[in-house]
């Protein structure tokens, strides 16, 4: 047993003493914190799910995502960044530095499509509109080419937001059901 802890007879002791002397070095190691910020994407018409000419186990074709952010997402960003990164400096609440990448323009899309998280609620899969032309269902739902089939859940949103979907997939689907019932 070192000389050093002899003294203090806990773990605990000795944690505390520990978290004591690296507050008094916090000149030495400033405190890092990380910013997460949650954004909702502006529709990308080319944004989409579609099937690829890959095939699963079963023999079923894989689905395909295709994703990007678009020029006004990214100027909202880095605009949201660097209001935050001033706020910081002019309260004297340390330094916000903003990653390399997003200040270079071939970079960026690389930068985000690897450091953006989707949360796993991809949504607006299947266009609601007024015609079969431009759309998958109409405005209840309903698919065009099977009237007895409703469509229901995050893939009619017309985008995703950053919070849960799960209350407005559960009341749409409320007024699917009523729509359903009360159909002749």
């Amino acid at each position: 047993r070192s000389k050093f802890f002899s003294s203090y007879s806990t773990l605990l002791d000795i944690v505390q003493l520990s978290s004591n002397w690296l507050a008094s070095k916090s000149y030495l190691y400033p405190p890092v914190y990380y910013v997460l910020i949650q954004v909702e994407q502006y529709p990308i018409h080319t944004n989409c799910v579609t099937l690829s000419d890959k095939r699963d186990h079963l023999n079923m074709p894989r689905a395909s995502l295709n994703w990007e952010m678009s020029e006004h997402d990214i100027h909202t960003l880095l605009g949201t960044l660097h209001q935050f990164q001033n706020i910081v400096r002019k309260n004297n609440l340390g330094t916000f530095k903003i990653v390399s990448q997003l200040n270079n323009s071939t970079l960026i899309h690389d930068y985000l499509k690897v450091n953006t998280l989707g949360i796993g609620h991809h949504m607006g899969t299947t266009r609601m509109g007024s015609n079969e032309f431009s759309s998958v269902c109409d405005s209840t739902g309903r698919f065009w080419r099977l009237k007895n089939l409703f469509l229901s859940g995050t893939s009619l949103f017309p985008r995703g937001g950053v919070a849960n979907p799960t209350l407005t997939a559960v009341a749409l689907a409320i007024r699917n059901t009523k729509l359903i019932y009360d159909a002749p």
